[in-house]
């Protein structure tokens, strides 16, 4: 199985912690999730301060279209994240 471990740590408000952990903790753990099943990594795609969010019409960022493109492409069989609320959100309410 190829994957790409995709991180993510979503923009916080000055002086608070982001809830997603930090960008080293998230690709440390898809790391060994993938050792563990014996994956063989074929990316590492980490954002900083991105939402998952496309409410408002934000498009999604060139890193996340990149992600789709390799799977799109054959090159990656699944994509390891430390929680999938890093790959995407769905918004509350309007």
């Amino acid at each position: 199985m190829r994957a790409i471990i995709y991180a993510r740590l979503s923009p916080t408000p000055r002086g608070e912690e982001s809830k997603g952990g930090n960008l080293t903790q998230q690709v440390e753990l898809s790391q060994a999730l993938c050792d563990r099943r014996g994956w063989s990594v074929v990316a590492t795609i980490v954002e900083k301060d991105t939402s998952a969010s496309t409410k408002r019409g934000t498009k999604r960022s060139a890193e996340w279209e990149r992600v789709k493109a390799l799977v799109e492409d054959g090159k990656a069989d699944a994509i390891v994240s430390r929680h999938y609320d890093r790959m995407y959100r769905t918004p509350l309410g309007p």
